[in-house]
């Protein structure tokens, strides 16, 4: 089986996987992470949709953990996985400002002027020129980040739209996740963002954030008797 690595200590868990009997390669089967949310997020920006076994360190340096007998699994095909929502964040319709989230698509002022919005669902207003920090819209495994940070809550079916401190009192919401939520620059500047990645689309006046569910899901992999091991 073919694998490849996230993590601080990549030389360490490829040699682990080696012993068991892994392929180190570019185009891997599955991919091992070793850390906290971040690097899963980072995996699956440089991965998307590949398996990935998400191993826990209590920090960057640690190496008190055996992953053999979890490898060893992993290699016989011991293992189920699971699915988590993405969601796509699009600028004007166009492809070459697309940007793919596990977490939440956040259209965010630009400092120090706050941003203006109109935010519809399915063409339907949502909200009518709303000023403030902006919007996030969030899946179910998001739920517990940006959006729980914002409204205390938390979802597991879904999208959640969360205003990001508004300056008139907006209700947030959770919808179907076969809607599709559109956000409309109406003042000032900003940018939509996507979880971890360091690329950002800038936003002005008149632009038109288009997010809805991406057909390709994240997959996590679940090995049964290691949950202690096993984050996320």
């Amino acid at each position: 089986m073919k694998a490849a690595v996230v993590s601080w200590d990549k030389k360490l868990i490829e040699r682990e996987l080696k012993k068991a009997g892994f392929d180190i390669a570019k185009k891997p089967e599955v991919v091992v992470c070793v850390g906290g949310e971040g690097t899963f997020l980072f995996a699956e920006l440089e991965y998307p949709g590949i398996p990935k076994l998400l191993l826990m360190h209590h920090c960057r340096d640690c190496k008190e953990h055996d992953y053999g007998d979890i490898l060893e699994k992993l290699k016989a095909g011991k293992y189920r996985t699971e699915e988590r929502t993405k969601i796509q964040g699009m600028v004007n319709g166009k492809r070459s400002k697309l940007l793919i989230a596990l977490n939440d698509i956040s259209v965010h002022f630009s400092p120090p002027c706050a941003i203006g919005v109109d935010v519809s669902v399915n063409r339907e207003p949502l909200a009518k020129n709303l000023v403030g920090d902006g919007v996030v819209v969030s899946t179910p495994y998001g739920s517990t980040a940006y959006f729980h940070s914002i409204t205390r809550k938390t979802f597991k079916d879904g999208i959640g739209i969360a205003f990001n401190n508004p300056t008139a009192p907006t209700g947030n919401v959770v919808i179907p996740d076969t809607s599709i939520i559109d956000v409309k620059v109406t003042k000032g500047e900003g940018y939509m963002a996507a979880d971890c990645d360091k690329k950002v689309i800038p936003l002005k006046k008149g632009d038109t954030v288009s997010i809805r569910k991406w057909p390709e899901p994240a997959r996590i992999i679940r090995i049964r008797g290691h949950e202690d091991k096993i984050g996320f």
